[in-house]
């Protein structure tokens, strides 16, 4: 399995078939501008010259090197089940399904963006020529995604995991959901601008042609990541399966999207209070904010509630090989909410500092100068608004982690997702009363020693009391959560890697100790020996199964399965001496 000589193939396949595409797209980009554009300047002389040159010499040198390599893999494909299955191989398939079909959506951007927008931007020869080598691009590239995907399939089931091809399935998915994410965002601030814009203009106010150049690219964007996303997004659900590149796509996707979202849903109270504490701009109508958040806001939410509705599908105890308990948050739904939780706190105690330093500027008189006589509104309107929105988004998962302890310590409490998660508020906590604790003793220790004191030294006093205060009581009481957590004994272990060695005919009773005890179990080789009648039945090794790496047993980290007809054999070992 470990031969470099498979390796060299595959790289140099790979990169002679992007030279051969590149070149191909070249040269039927050239065809297609020679033959419609009769005018252009790419339709003869020393541009063409040269570019057809460089098509030329790559593809002569691209296409016997790509074919030499690929036939041959072909060859070793179709005699061995080793060589299909060899991860150089899987990598190369992954690689072609991504690149080939990331190029394929910006291509496919590109040329809708100019038939949308043909009415309104007029017979421009550049813009045609880029549009004639994006429809070579997405013919040539298209295809080649078509053929090296319909192969993949071929050599390996829709269901079976290969995290290779399932990361060329989340790239493609992201790139495809930035692009429906960008053009809807862009349609919604359209909408609002001529809703509430400052010329108060109509819908479909202006020109034809500027309708078009309005709304063409933004509509070339919705529908080429829309269609895309929604075909790539729908093959994957349909594939079912624990995927654990799904779930990291997944949470890369709420990465961006709660963030987004709580940032949109705090602009938009802080512009909102702003005006309810009397701020009436002069230069734009009094609600014109609304088209600056609520387009992001929107779109945000929308991606957030769909992969989190994704996630809490996937949870199921059966997933990781959990023991379900009434009430307890299934993986990977811990980690979402944890992280809820920490960005909530993170943006809620600083808020609530924010309010106590501004009250006692507001009662010692000081920083008045900041804003003139309204010096306070900005202030106070962006603190409240954090406070809102911090406050939600920690309660939004901290009390859901809070009852489920409530409901299922002996799981939740012994998590390691929440420990960590914990430990981190008390470790910052700490260090914040730390820090302020010293500002302060050291403010109070220079008129003990003969310096002066003024109003602006007792009010930066009570602000680095307060922060210290505030730093106090949520070390208090998070550190009091972790220590009723830590008394429920050491953490869960970490998921157990299981091989197994298979006899001929028992690839459905894998299948289904698979799905019956929720466990990951990688195949490695299958049997030629008859089996004895000392193995244990198959209802005590799904028990096995099951309580495979509990804490309590002691047991290594890895653990091979052999599975024959009469029964298996379940045996845990680690990768390491000890």
């Amino acid at each position: 399995m470990n031969d470099p000589r498979r390796l060299f193939r595959y790289v140099l396949a790979f990169a002679g078939l992007l030279t051969v595409l590149y070149a191909v797209t070249g040269l039927l980009g050239l065809a297609l501008t020679t033959l419609t554009l009769q005018s252009s300047t790419l339709s003869g002389g020393e541009d063409t010259r040269i570019r057809a040159s460089l098509y030329l010499a790559e593809l002569i040198i691209g296409l016997p090197i790509w074919l030499a390599l690929w036939i041959s893999s072909q060859r070793r494909a179709r005699a061995s089940l080793e060589e299909r299955n060899a991860p150089e191989r899987r990598f190369f398939l992954g690689a072609v399904f991504a690149c080939t079909s990331i190029v394929a959506l910006f291509a496919l951007h590109s040329v809708l963006r100019y038939v949308l927008t043909l009415p309104g931007t007029g017979d421009a020869d550049h813009t045609a020529q880029d549009t004639l080598f994006s429809a070579a691009r997405l013919l040539v590239f298209g295809a080649a995604w078509v053929y090296y995907a319909h192969l993949g399939w071929c050599e390996r089931n829709l269901h079976d995991e290969d995290a290779l091809h399932d990361l060329a399935v989340y790239l493609l998915a992201g790139f495809s959901l930035a692009f429906l994410a960008v053009g809807v965002t862009q349609a919604i601030s359209q909408i609002l601008t001529d809703l509430v814009g400052a010329t108060r203009t109509h819908l479909l106010a202006g020109s034809t042609r500027s309708v078009w150049d309005r709304w063409g690219s933004i509509a070339a964007l919705i529908l080429s990541g829309g269609l895309l996303w929604g075909a790539i997004w729908q093959y994957d659900l349909s594939r079912g399966g624990a995927r654990p590149v799904r779930v990291g796509y997944l949470y890369i996707i709420l990465l961006i999207a709660v963030p987004w979202a709580l940032a949109s849903a705090g602009q938009g109270l802080f512009e909102l209070l702003l005006r309810l504490f009397d701020y009436s701009p002069e230069w734009e109508p009094r609600w014109s904010f609304v088209k600056d958040f609520l387009p992001a806001l929107l779109v945000a939410g929308m991606i957030w509630v769909h992969h989190w509705a994704v996630i809490r599908r996937q949870a199921a105890p059966r997933r990781r090989g959990e023991r379900h308990v009434p009430g307890s948050v299934l993986w990977p739904r811990r980690p979402g909410l944890v992280l809820m939780t920490v960005l909530g706190l993170a943006i809620v105690v600083p808020a609530l500092v924010s309010v106590l330093w501004l009250a006692l500027d507001f009662l010692l008189n000081t920083d008045d100068t900041l804003s003139g006589e309204n010096w306070w509104r900005d202030r106070l309107s962006a603190s409240i608004a954090a406070a809102v929105v911090g406050t939600g988004a920690w309660l939004g998962g901290w009390v859901r982690l809070q009852r489920a302890a409530a409901t299922a310590p002996e799981i939740e409490r012994a998590a390691r997702e929440r420990r960590q998660a914990l430990g981190l508020v008390v470790l910052v906590s700490s260090l914040a009363a730390i820090g302020f604790g010293v500002s302060l003793l050291w403010l109070i220790l220079q008129p003990l020693l003969g310096a002066g004191l003024d109003s602006t030294d007792v009010s930066r006093m009570l602000k680095y009391l307060s922060a210290a205060t505030i730093a106090l009581g949520v070390l208090a009481y998070h550190g009091q959560a972790l220590r009723r957590d830590l008394a429920f004994g050491p953490a869960r272990a970490a998921k157990v890697r299981i091989i197994a060695l298979v006899a001929a005919g028992m690839e459905e009773e894998l299948e289904r100790l698979r799905e019956t005890t929720g466990r990951r179990i990688e195949v490695i080789g299958y049997l030629s020996e008859p089996q004895n009648d000392a193995w244990t039945d198959l209802p005590t090794l799904e028990n096995q199964l099951t309580e495979l790496g509990a804490p309590e047993t002691g047991q290594g980290d890895r653990a091979i399965l052999l599975l024959g007809c009469k029964g298996g054999s379940l045996h845990s070992y680690s990768h390491r001496r000890t």
